[in-house]
């Protein structure tokens, strides 16, 4: 064999450096995710009773719709369904076939897999673009992929905020934009839309990083060059814009209410803290891993955002000034504020967050800088790889991905087994649907369906749904999810009431009917696929566990009990799926016509206080019970806002968790 001459050697390390590259971003996704890998199928990355299960519901609930449109369902909100927007929706539509072949748990799995790949590949792209070498591209795309704030991320399941990629992907295109093609102008308004469909957080991070661009290479092209390549940005825009119209309105849904409260007191409790930036830099992990606490970016990381800030000044200082920008952003500084106050700003209610764009930006100037030192590229290369690994391996550990890893144990239920076996697209019924709260809980401590297992706690129905693959009549409080007009049922909501007992509250008259005028509403839900209903026995008192069994019984062809958790009964209503009917006029009840809950603070209230819920164009007006802070209103179907009244005074409030067990929260405790 002919040995190769240094030359030779460098030539083919530089026709191989792609492939070179894209095998250490393969091997840094190995690296941080080994644990959920290991386990692939039986648990999902990211803590128990986390945002992961929703994200792993929406991964089967995109997969089930494709190849049709994926942002409409009768999956949810059965049989009427809903218009949804579930982020990341373009990954989640990405990883669906290895929905359909694998299952959803092995699709999240790959899925926070490929946003490090991505996210590494695409900051590597952002400094080639720049001008910058092979071994540049790794040391930006190792300080982008292991951020902490990505492992805190990962540890609350809100998987869209992974996906870092798109920020340095849109900006790569737009720095080839403004330098004179007029298809990568097109290219990144088409990248800009998709970022929005991804997360609005993202949204927002992206079109700060464009307009610095736009702004810093304008005074090298030229004026003419950057409004033009202002203009193909907008005709990239346009073209995905038009077709995804009423998808764009859920995300600038999203974006609105996101920003609802109080902004500036949302963004004090959630920005980063100098103190804390310092200490955890030199000591990572001393906090132990709440999620709160993984945004501070190792010692290491920092020297190499330093040197690249610095060393970036003369090819591209925009990218040091941008990162400063967000640094600013992610402390909430004074400074700042004109753009945290913007439209566009608002809707970051983490400020924390702007972490992950910082390290896109000065992470691409420590790549960019390098090749100011590094004139060679093989030795650039050559230098660079361990570089990156060893500040790979430090963000590993700042982010708790190699010493604490999130994992969520999927359960097993019986009732669930069987009901997957069924290879009938029908629905199931889990009744009761929701739960009235006793008391401020927090997500892990929710009650869970039949006390299965705390892991899918605060999304059990969810959980569940995604287990057995059928519809369902759980519809889950998301700003970008609007149920549709029509039926949904008088038997669901009823036998979810009838479950008010238990938890102290009173039965409403209407779920008292006698059982044979249940008939007609059954025999139409059952045309339309309703063949299994599962009881949490638990939730229901005596007198009204017999009163389900009165309801069921005469249309059910099985009835089975068993003991997973605190105990289910398991009805089948139909062997052969009966033909289908006319909705009966009792059935146009929708589930969750209530809204009830308790008030937040009520102990700095005093006086005769009020919910005041706006619901389909007209004022709801509830009594709360003094003390206690409960309130239960009757007639809502949704909720557009709510206030609270006080002696005649309006104080404005915002609300969260579900309807039948909403927390109602003064944002303004100005009362007498």
């Amino acid at each position: 064999m002919k040995r190769l001459t240094w030359p030779e050697t460098q030539d083919l390390l530089l026709k191989r450096a792609p492939w070179i590259g894209l095998g250490f971003c393969v091997c840094l996704a190995a690296l941080l995710h080994g644990p959920a890998l290991q386990r692939l199928g039986t648990h999902l990355p990211g803590e128990p009773g986390s945002d992961v299960l929703r994200a792993w519901w929406s991964a089967w609930l995109v997969a089930a719709e494709l190849p049709g449109w994926p942002f409409s369902t009768t999956l949810v909100n059965f049989p009427a369904g809903v218009d949804a927007l579930v982020f990341p929706a373009v990954s989640l539509i990405a990883v669906a076939p290895i929905t359909w072949v694998f299952g959803a748990a092995t699709a999240i799995t790959a899925l926070v897999c490929l946003h490090t790949v991505f996210a590494a590949w695409a900051t590597g792209w952002l400094v080639r673009t720049l001008g910058g070498g092979w071994g540049g591209a790794a040391i930006a795309g190792a300080l982008a992929a292991t951020q902490p704030l990505l492992g805190g991320a990962l540890r609350d399941g809100t998987v869209e905020i992974l996906a870092v990629g798109w920020v340095p992907l849109t900006l790569g295109a737009m720095v080839r934009a403004v330098a004179g093609s007029w298809r990568w102008g097109v290219i990144t308004g088409l990248l800009f839309v998709l970022t929005c469909l991804e997360s609005v957080y993202y949204g927002s991070f992206t079109a700060l990083a464009v307009i610095a661009a736009l702004a810093g290479l304008r005074r090298r092209e030229g004026l003419v060059g950057g409004a033009a390549a202002a203009l193909t940005v907008a005709v990239g825009l346009g073209l995905l814009a038009v077709p995804l119209g009423p998808v764009l309105q859920g995300a600038a849904a999203a974006m609105a209410t996101a920003g609802e409260g109080d902004p500036s007191a949302l963004r004090a409790t959630n920005a980063a803290q100098l103190d804390l930036l310092q200490q955890l830099a030199m000591s990572p992990g001393a906090r132990g891993w709440r999620v709160g606490d993984l945004y501070a970016p190792p010692w290491t990381h920092w020297i190499a955002f330093a040197l690249g800030a610095l060393l970036a000044l003369r090819k591209a200082p925009w990218l040091t000034a941008l990162g400063g920008v967000y640094l600013l952003l992610a402390l909430d500084d004074n400074l700042v504020r004109p753009w945290a106050e913007s439209p566009i700003g608002e809707v970051v209610r983490f400020p924390r967050r702007f972490m992950a764009p910082l390290a896109v930006a000065w992470g691409a100037a420590a790549g960019v800088g390098l090749s100011e030192i590094l004139r060679k590229p093989a030795l650039e290369g050559l230098v660079s790889l361990p570089i990156a690994a060893w500040l790979a391996w430090w963000g590993a550990i700042a982010g708790g991905w190699r010493l604490a890893y999130p994992l969520l144990e999927l359960p097993a239920p019986s009732f669930v087994a069987q009901i997957a076996e069924d290879d009938e697209d029908c629905a199931v019924l889990m009744v009761p649907i929701e739960r009235p709260g006793e008391r401020q809980e927090l997500r892990s401590q929710t009650p869970v369906f039949a006390s299965l297992s705390a892991q899918i706690a605060s999304a059990d129905h969810l959980a569940l749904q995604t287990l057995m693959g059928k519809a369902g009549w759980y519809k889950p409080n998301l700003v970008t999810l609007t149920a549709s007009s029509g039926a949904t049922g008088l038997t669901p909501k009823n036998l979810t009431d009838l479950a008010l007992q238990a938890y102290g509250r009173g039965v409403p008259g209407s779920a008292l009917l006698p059982a044979d005028a249940y008939g007609p509403d059954l025999a139409w839900l059952m045309g339309e696929g309703l063949k299994y209903v599962v009881v949490d026995k638990a939730s229901y008192r005596a007198e009204e566990l017999a009163r389900v069994e009165a309801i069921l019984a005469p249309v059910a062809v099985r009835r089975e009990e068993l003991q997973d958790g605190t105990g289910v009964i398991l009805f089948q209503l139909y062997e052969t799926r009966p033909e289908r009917t006319e909705a009966p006029s009792s059935s146009a009840g929708a589930l969750n016509a209530g809204f009830s809950g308790r008030v937040m603070s009520i102990d700095k209230l005093f006086g005769r206080l009020f919910v005041v819920v706006s619901s389909d164009g007209k004022k709801v007006r509830c009594p709360v019970t003094p003390g206690t802070g409960i309130f239960q209103c009757g007639g809502v179907r949704s909720v557009q806002g709510v206030a609270l009244e006080l002696e005649g005074m309006v104080i404005p409030s915002t609300w969260e968790g579900s309807l039948l067990e909403a927390r109602v929260i003064p944002t303004e405790l100005s009362g007498p």
